[in-house]
């Protein structure tokens, strides 16, 4: 009948509407401890950025090990909305790839290439969301460095050098990088 219709699209648009408030939740999470990585407890900081992330990509059926893009064909979704969710996706697996590569101390140096590989392999699951950042490019290059592939990352860098920063997280990283090199004045 038309009410029960009516029922099922009302109940459709609020779990919608409920699944996209939790991801918000959860990726200002993500971005929150994210911003940890500068000083505090580290593994802390870097665990719960990895969790944050997992959990809000598996909102719109995000997994790393699957090509799928963000489940956001719901009617209920306006088109800025959904250009958001994938933008906010993205940013959440570069996000994701810095926490794991990020080495703890005291990690040998063969786990920190098989972390900046497995950043590598993350940053490769972002691409495949349509996206082009400076992030993604110095990142990439970082852990192509990381990983023993010098010429690579010469290419990555010299790609990034191409670009400008255009996104929020462009300039935390730029920020993040400057810090880590002692460079806070710029």
């Amino acid at each position: 009948t038309r009410i029960e219709q009516l029922l099922r699209q009302t109940n459709q648009r609020q779990l919608d509407h409920s699944r996209l408030a939790n991801f918000h939740r959860l990726h200002n999470e993500a971005l929150f401890q994210a911003t940890l990585f500068t000083g505090g407890d580290l593994a802390s900081a870097l665990q719960e950025t990895r969790h944050a992330a997992l959990e809000a990509l598996a909102e719109f059926g995000i997994a790393l090990d699957s090509t799928a893009k963000p489940a956001i064909d719901s009617p209920y979704y306006t088109e800025q909305q959904k250009t958001e969710i994938v933008a906010d996706c993205y940013e959440l697996l570069v996000m994701l790839a810095e926490a794991v590569a990020q080495p703890l101390p005291g990690v040998s140096a063969a786990d920190k290439c098989r972390q900046a590989q497995e950043a590598l392999a993350i940053l490769d699951r972002a691409a495949r969301l349509g996206v082009n950042t400076l992030a993604y490019h110095r990142r990439r290059a970082h852990y192509l460095s990381q990983t023993g592939e010098s010429e690579a990352a010469q290419q990555e860098r010299q790609h990034a050098d191409t670009l400008h920063p255009c996104t929020v997280l462009d300039h935390f990283l730029l920020g993040q990088e400057q810090y880590r090199q002692g460079n806070s004045q710029q």
